[in-house]
């Protein structure tokens, strides 16, 4: 018997408890999401950093580009590096 919740197709009873467990895991992430996105900074870098990602996520998505999400994490860890390394810089040249 096929049953139908929704959208989502459920063979079995024995599939609905693994989709509640992903539904609830989908909407624990959904909400620390907003409540980083609440406490975020309100500065210029901050929100051109946010902005830059959506940017690069959207159009990712819309031009079918197989990119990893591990790739987004190292390149804004990268990005996080150099930003530091900037300020370090001018810290040092300011102390002069």
């Amino acid at each position: 018997m096929i049953s139908y919740v929704g959208m989502i197709q459920i063979r079995s009873q024995h599939d609905l408890p693994v989709w509640r467990t992903g539904i609830q895991i989908r909407s624990q992430v959904l909400s620390a999401g907003l409540k980083m996105l609440k406490n975020l900074k309100k500065d210029a870098f901050s929100r051109a950093v946010l902005a830059a990602v959506l940017l690069a996520m959207v159009s990712c998505s819309v031009l079918a580009v197989s990119f990893s999400s591990i790739f987004y994490i190292l390149l804004s860890g990268a990005a996080g590096l150099a930003v530091y390394g900037v300020q370090q810089l001018r810290k040092e040249a300011g102390a002069k």
